[in-house]
């Protein structure tokens, strides 16, 4: 089936018993079972997260991209230079999507 949205999506797995749904990773809830998967036979298996999505070993994963008209002005061009800053980048991490910047972790 195709659906029309994540919630439609949700929905729609957890009213049938054998649906498989495929849905972003921000929009994963609790009461959401992840199941983990591989590129091919001889791969590992591997489950959606973001550390897995960010390093691209989450065989599903995929970038998003932002297109404008030409060079973004008003804004569009304040929009996108506030989602790549560090405090947007914190608020995609906060909505449980994969952040382009990586916090840095000592040992």
């Amino acid at each position: 089936m195709l659906m029309s949205s994540s919630v439609g999506i949700i929905s729609e797995v957890s009213r049938n018993p054998n649906a498989i749904g495929y849905d972003g990773l921000g929009y994963v809830t609790d009461g959401v079972k992840i199941i983990a998967v591989a590129r091919d036979s001889a791969s590992p298996y591997v489950l959606a997260s973001v550390a897995t999505g960010a390093d691209g070993s989450y065989p599903l994963s995929r970038n998003l991209y932002m297109y404008t008209a030409g060079e973004p002005t008003d804004g569009a061009a304040e929009y996108i230079r506030w989602i790549l800053s560090a405090d947007g980048q914190q608020w995609v991490a906060a909505l449980g999507f994969v952040p382009l910047l990586q916090e840095e972790t000592s040992e």
